[in-house]
């Protein structure tokens, strides 16, 4: 959703008074941006369009993915109730925005993740699970490889678009400033040493094992919302 949404497809409405039906006041798909009103794409063609069928196996495994959660037999349905599905996201506020660290929950998502991450580094340490440290925009889809792609490779420039308006923003194929391994990090000194990092140098950083790193978590493995769904990461233990 929020990759339609950075593309312009999904739009949100900025504000609903409190007497507005909900249904006008959730994200979606407008006629008047939807490339399969306005250019006769079909649903797979949309989804080719925006890079999402090349950034999982979702799209192009629909059959094994998409047909008991959308009910549907045939691509073009599955498909279909895929980008409707996407479309509807209800009220996504700052967290399809880069000012999503202004929402609590974006907090406890980074470290959740941070925290995963470090146990997956650990055991790939120990030899029990594959991580892939490749920096890149790879979209393989289904190649056994465990290398998860990165965006859609998608640059859009709002930059002449109104406010408000229904224009579309200026898309290219291209990566994201800012995303590049050797791409320098605003924030830095967490050592007070004046230092600074590129985005691979701050992963090598947060290595768990790393002995600068200024801080740990009290546990790696203790998941109890997996605990109660009986969910392991690994064959016998997380």
């Amino acid at each position: 959703s929020k990759y339609l949404w950075r593309q312009g497809y999904v739009r949100c409405p900025e504000s609903c008074s409190a007497d507005t039906p909900m249904h006008y006041c959730t994200c979606s798909i407008p006629a008047a941006v939807d490339p399969r009103v306005t250019k006769g794409m079909t649903n797979k063609q949309f989804i080719e369009h925006t890079g999402l069928y090349n950034l999982t196996n979702l799209f192009s495994s629909w059959h094994s993915f998409l047909s008991d959660g959308f009910d549907c037999t045939d691509e073009e349905v599955c498909l279909g109730r895929a980008i409707d599905f996407l479309g509807h996201v209800g009220h996504a506020g700052e967290m399809f925005t880069s000012a999503a660290p202004w929402d609590p929950i974006f907090w406890p998502i980074h470290g959740f993740a941070d925290r995963y991450l470090a146990l997956k580094r650990l055991k790939a340490d120990k030899g029990t699970t594959i991580l892939v440290k490749k920096w890149a925009y790879a979209h393989l889809v289904d190649d056994s490889t465990g290398e998860s792609p990165s965006d859609t490779r998608h640059v859009c420039d709002w930059s002449e678009v109104d406010k408000g308006s229904m224009s579309m923003p200026d898309c290219y194929v291209g990566t994201c400033a800012g995303h590049h391994a050797d791409d320098i990090l605003p924030m830095s000194n967490f050592l007070g040493l004046n230092d600074t990092y590129t985005n691979m140098e701050f992963l090598n950083f947060t290595d768990p094992t790393n002995d600068l790193l200024p801080y740990t978590y009290d546990t790696f493995d203790y998941y109890p919302a997996c605990d109660k769904q009986g969910i392991r990461f690994w064959q016998n233990e997380y």
